[in-house]
């Protein structure tokens, strides 16, 4: 079984993403197209993925949404779908006809999007091209480019993986238990600071109400008398 990346990118090898790929097509009994085209669907995630397949009806909804496999590689002349030109056109496997110049601009747009899977640069046909096909299709900068893309997503999702909104939830409020004498602390005293902060302001805005009180407390004081 052909590796569909077969380069390494910035010397980081591409040997993982195509053990991902070939594991999946083993266990799915599929084509590495299909299998690379489900993983970009799960970004990266072999076990949800097989947890998903379980169900016979789920699988074959989502293998019917994967590209078909490859039709053999036909040139003819043509009017190509994307600049209307009538040239010389490459034949898709959905059937569309499109000419070189429009197909490396059309991957090139999805490459700056950084988009993993390549439609058909027909906007009415919803079809995928397959990634195996890329390498006799564009030119090898936009190979090494879409594989770039491809090998960053990987990265993103193998070493730094999405986790359930629920498990940062339940770290935060473990986090907030176990420093809860550290919180109650830092209340006190923010407490404290606040109310000797408004009482500072009263003082300022109340000048001869202040003054009058503090009489009182020093006339309290001065006669031996509790305050309370």
């Amino acid at each position: 079984m052909a590796d569909i990346f077969r380069d390494n990118v910035g010397g980081i090898s591409t040997a993982p993403m195509n053990e991902s790929i070939a594991r999946t097509t083993n266990l799915l009994g599929i084509g590495v197209d299909r299998a690379f085209f489900l993983l970009l669907q799960y970004r990266w995630n072999e076990d949800q993925l097989r947890r998903d397949l379980s169900c016979l009806e789920k699988a074959a909804i989502l293998l019917n949404r994967s590209i078909e496999p490859l039709l053999e590689s036909q040139s003819r002349n043509g009017t190509c779908v994307r600049c209307l030109e009538y040239t010389w056109c490459e034949r898709l496997s959905c059937h569309d006809l499109v000419c070189r110049q429009c197909i490396d601009d059309h991957v090139q747009e999805q490459i700056i999007a950084r988009t993993l899977t390549i439609s058909c640069p027909n906007e009415l046909c919803g079809c995928y091209l397959n990634p195996s096909s890329l390498e006799e299709l564009i030119s090898v900068e936009l190979r090494h480019d879409y594989t770039q893309v491809v090998m960053d997503d990987f990265i993103a999702q193998t070493r730094f993986p999405r986790r359930h909104p629920i498990e940062y939830i339940g770290q935060g409020l473990g986090f907030l238990w176990n420093n809860k004498k550290k919180f109650f602390d830092c209340g006190v005293i923010a407490a404290g600071a606040v109310g000797a902060l408004k009482l500072n302001n009263w003082r300022k805005e109340n000048p001869r109400t202040w003054a009058s009180k503090m009489e009182s407390v020093l006339l309290i004081l001065s006669s031996g008398s509790s305050v309370f």
